[in-house]
């Protein structure tokens, strides 16, 4: 099963695994995405064997509303480290459509050393703190949809959709270069507003997880093709066994789908002639 959380800021992606551990019962658990400890907003959570379907949704879009302050700087890029201030004597000010343009043009991002990236098997931001020296990759990243909602420098506050594996800390710095400060940029405020399709506005508290409906399989995974199968089936798929649907449809090649059967969700391929079970997940 799925559920959408709305995480509270000064939680980690963690906490929230494990407070919700401790309301259910359900041992295993993870999220399909982490979200900083001083970020709200939406955290898709996995339970049992719909952990495995995880890996199919780590390159959705997700989308967030920020805000930078390019006065100041800190080592994290947010507030959760030492926040100094620079200086803004050369700051300059551009129109909305030059910003939007600039971060539209954005491929490429190095990510934060702050960071859950793992560095030969450690997290990045555990040997930052250790004193441990290493270098980042830069990603390949695609930024859309994005909106000035405020401007009233040296604050912004933006909205943009970003592909996954990117980082919205990382446009803390970038953004103050192009403001013309040098050695700025401090995200104060970060909400991730969308996964997907999926929308904050349906998430749910963490203490209300036991009163709340999973998110369905179809909504979760909104790009995989749906199939029904009538109640009869119900046993052959559970069984995982290859079942004969006749020629319903010219198809060349394989296809995965999402079956739906009664009470029955699960993974599985279809060609024109029959259906294979991959996972079964009620």
């Amino acid at each position: 099963m799925f559920y959408l959380i709305n995480k509270p800021i000064w939680f980690t992606s963690f906490d929230v695994i494990r407070k919700i551990r401790k309301i259910t019962g359900i041992k295993k658990m993870w999220h399909t995405g982490t979200l900083d400890p001083l970020a709200s907003g939406c955290l898709l959570i996995a339970t049992e064997n719909s952990t495995k379907l995880i890996s199919r949704l780590e390159n959705k879009t997700k989308t967030y509303i920020f805000t930078v302050d390019i006065s100041k700087t800190s080592p994290s890029l947010d507030l959760e480290e030492n926040v100094t201030d620079v200086d803004i004597s050369n700051m300059r000010d551009y129109c909305d459509n030059d910003i939007i343009q600039f971060l539209e043009n954005q491929t490429q991002q190095l990510p934060p050393k702050y960071s859950a990236i793992h560095i030969d098997g450690k997290r990045a931001y555990k040997l930052v703190r250790k004193g441990v020296e290493f270098d980042i990759e830069q990603r390949k990243i695609d930024v859309s949809q994005v909106e000035i909602i405020e401007k009233n420098l040296p604050k912004i506050t933006i909205r943009l959709t970003l592909s996954s594996w990117g980082y919205v800390r990382s446009f803390a710095p970038l953004l103050a270069d192009f403001f013309w400060v040098a050695n700025g940029g401090c995200i104060t405020y970060l909400h991730r507003e969308k996964i997907g399709d999926l929308d904050v506005n349906d998430a749910i508290a963490i203490e209300n997880i036991k009163e709340s409906s999973p998110i369905p399989y179809s909504k979760v995974l909104s790009n995989i093709e749906i199939y029904h199968l009538a109640a009869e089936y119900k046993k052959p798929l559970i069984d995982g066994l290859i079942i004969d649907i006749g020629n319903t449809e010219e198809r060349q090649s394989e296809k995965e789908i999402l079956i739906y059967c009664d009470e029955i969700c699960s993974l599985g391929i279809w060609t024109n002639e029959w259906i294979k079970v991959i996972k079964n997940y009620v």
